[in-house]
């Protein structure tokens, strides 16, 4: 299966707000893929499908088989996503919800859409909004340390008190701050696993987790799978896309490498091609 991915850089009046572009398309995909959370906003340009907008996601989420197809992504910052909608972004976590139930029936022509004309559509779309740098500021250091940060100063560090913050977090965001950094916490996991071979107790304390138990539990509940199950995947596909052999799925990586958030933190997104509904036990 050919597969072409592209990582596009925003202009300077959307940096703020877009962490990147992405185009992925490829030939016929004929089994499911699961899509893992990251920490991100993205809207989703399907040729031939339409538009939709995938919410912050705190489980994994299990998306059909794909003909031909073709996307284009628009990764919003997490403390900028509310600019581009009109609602809360806890009506939009966890869920996938079509672009024309928030943009209007315009957002059926962004479908067949390039980069600059959807660079252009969200321009238009940006939205003024009261600034609250005590929230900014508290995403900041949560991407930062990777998750990592302590929730008991952070309320301190961003100047509001512990229920403002939560409230103010929940609606911009979409997540609690606790859960946005175990998400990061997850995803700076996931590139652990993938550096080395080292244990898990000694992955559990480098990303910050209490004990192997702990790093399991959460690995369990955003990735539907066992740290093991995953390494195990991955190295899979890592060959298959190396030529070194053909199992019985091939799968295909998004990789941001190079494009670091804030203090250094690589993110990832994880996107899977498994044969015959492999691990489908994930929420779908």
């Amino acid at each position: 299966m050919a597969l072409h991915y592209q990582v596009i850089r925003p202009s300077a009046a959307l940096a703020r707000h877009v962490q990147c572009y992405w185009v992925l398309e490829g030939e016929a995909c004929p089994d499911p893929h699961i899509l893992l959370p990251d920490g991100f906003v993205e809207i989703v340009f399907a040729r031939g499908e339409g538009a939709v907008v995938v919410g912050q996601m705190c489980r994994p989420r299990t998306g059909p088989a794909q003909g031909r197809f073709r996307w284009l992504g628009a990764r919003l910052r997490p403390e900028s996503a509310h600019r581009f909608f009109a609602v809360p972004q806890t009506e939009l976590s966890d869920r996938i919800t079509r672009l024309e139930d928030l943009w209007g029936p315009a957002a059926r022509d962004w479908a067949e859409a390039n980069g600059p004309d959807v660079e252009w559509a969200l321009y238009r779309q940006l939205r003024p909004r009261a600034s609250a740098p005590g929230v900014d500021r508290a995403v900041h250091l949560i991407l930062a340390s990777g998750g990592t940060v302590n929730m008991h100063g952070l309320a301190r560090e961003a100047a509001m008190s512990g229920r403002n913050l939560e409230r103010s977090f929940r609606e911009r965001v979409g997540l609690p701050p606790k859960t946005l950094a175990r998400v990061m916490r997850f995803q700076r996991t996931l590139w652990a696993l993938e550096q080395s071979e080292t244990s898990w107790a000694s992955v559990a304390a480098a990303c910050g987790y209490y004990d192997q138990a702990h790093l399991v539990r959460d690995f369990r509940e955003f990735a539907g799978q066992t740290p093991s199950d995953y390494r195990r995947c991955a190295v899979e596909i890592s060959q298959a896309a190396q030529g070194h052999r053909n199992p019985k799925f091939v799968g295909f990586l998004q990789d941001f490498t190079g494009q670091r958030d804030y203090a250094g933190f690589t993110s990832f997104k994880r996107v899977f091609w498994l044969a015959g509904g492999r691990n489908g036990k994930a929420d779908s």
